[in-house]
């Protein structure tokens, strides 16, 4: 059992609308007595003409708690990347527009399609529509599960992207399968379909603010340029918030504030992964900000132990040249990276010589010693070395 549980795309508002959604799911769960309500109302019906009360209604009925539960937990994830980019009030339009648009379009297919299903009920399809436009606008983001498999528990990480997309691929398969038939997977990718229009419209309109990391601008790598605030290079980060906030451009620094604290966050939970892609997003706003002595050194030591090379070799020379008088460990790893990483030892060398030995722990003053064995031999040998 996959349960998702949390996010670390940054949310600027508080997810009122999608707890009061999942409490209003739950209270029509005990209504219609755990989904055994035989009322009309609470179900989309097919063949019998079109019924407006009906596409509200049947997105509160659930047939069961397993359905109930399994929609409320992946409606309180996308609900908290799509509000949190976009507020409450903008939030419920999104959502009622996307189910009521799915049901109509679905009960007016269904008066000519001829099929042995009664009718529909449920969350999903505009859950999947929040999962379409939380990929829109947060692609890289990750989604943070539980798994429940073997009478074990695997608590994981995996991008938005990536979710939807397996998904959409299950779901067609099925679909495939069942040679199209009229089933849950079609309106799943029929709620899917709509949320991809709608997140991609808002988008292109600048309803919503994704700081160039949204799909579209990884695609064309647009999240790699520098924004216009940054091209002078030694604007400092209150002088590039002053300047954004002035011109009314955005609530600049409310996002920033709550992207550091996130950043601290993540960084203290050893989300380490999560906190450089904050990192990263933070500086695209504010090319100069900087993380603290112990936070950046915490940073760098967590990415240095998942082998995040190309990640942690730029933080470790910024630590560097920050703090040039407390850095021997990190010029220690960097050492050890030009070497067995990048196979450059006469550049290893060099930065060992940077290195004082006797601000190195014993374990630290072996590793060194180890270190520059290796890259004489190497040296010795013609090792050819290609500088980068």
């Amino acid at each position: 059992m996959l349960i998702p549980y949390n996010t670390d795309a940054p949310v600027y508002h508080l997810p009122i609308a999608t707890v009061a959604l999942i409490a209003i799911n739950v209270v029509c769960f005990a209504i219609t007595g755990a989904g055994s309500s035989s009322n009309e109302i609470w179900v989309l019906s097919y063949n019998d003409g079109l019924h407006p009360m009906q596409w509200v209604c049947s997105l509160f009925f659930h047939t069961g708690w397993v359905h109930l539960v399994g929609n409320m937990l992946f409606l309180w994830v996308f609900g908290l990347v799509v509000e949190g980019k976009i507020g409450w009030k903008s939030f419920l339009i999104v959502y009622f527009g996307t189910g009521l648009a799915q049901n109509l379009f679905e009960q007016l297919a269904m008066q000519w399609i001829p099929t042995s299903a009664g009718g529909s009920a449920g969350a999903s399809g505009v859950i999947f529509g929040l999962m379409a436009i939380a990929t829109v606008w947060a692609p890289k983001n990750e989604i943070q599960c539980y798994l429940f498999a073997f009478i074990r528990i695997f608590d994981f990480e995996i991008a938005i992207v990536t979710m939807a997309v397996c998904y959409i691929v299950l779901n067609v398969m099925i679909a495939v399968l069942n040679r199209f038939a009229v089933s849950s997977e079609i309106l799943h990718l029929i709620g899917a379909t709509l949320g991809f229009v709608v997140g991609a419209k808002m988008l292109q309109r600048g309803w919503v603010d994704c700081e160039s990391w949204d799909l579209f601008s990884l695609w064309r790598g647009k999240h790699k340029a520098t924004p216009e605030v940054g091209t002078q290079r030694h604007m400092q980060p209150a002088a590039a918030v002053k300047m954004l906030t002035e011109s009314g451009s955005f609530n600049f620094t409310a996002k920033a504030k709550q992207r550091y604290a996130r950043i601290g966050e993540l960084i203290s939970n050893k989300k380490f992964t999560s906190a450089l892609r904050e990192l990263q997003q933070l500086k695209h706003l504010i090319p100069d900000q900087q993380l603290s002595e112990q936070e950046l050194g915490d940073l760098v030591r967590g990415l240095y132990s998942l082998k995040r090379w190309e990640d942690v070799r730029p933080l470790i020379r910024e630590f560097i040249d920050r703090f040039p008088d407390r850095a021997n460990s990190m010029r220690l790893r960097l050492t050890a990276i030009l070497l067995e990483v990048e196979k450059r030892p006469r550049a290893a060398l060099r930065q060992a010589d940077q290195i004082d030995a006797n601000q190195l722990r014993s374990r630290q003053v072996r590793e060194l010693k180890k270190i520059l064995r290796a890259a004489r031999k190497l040296v010795d040998s013609g090792h050819l070395e290609v500088d980068r």
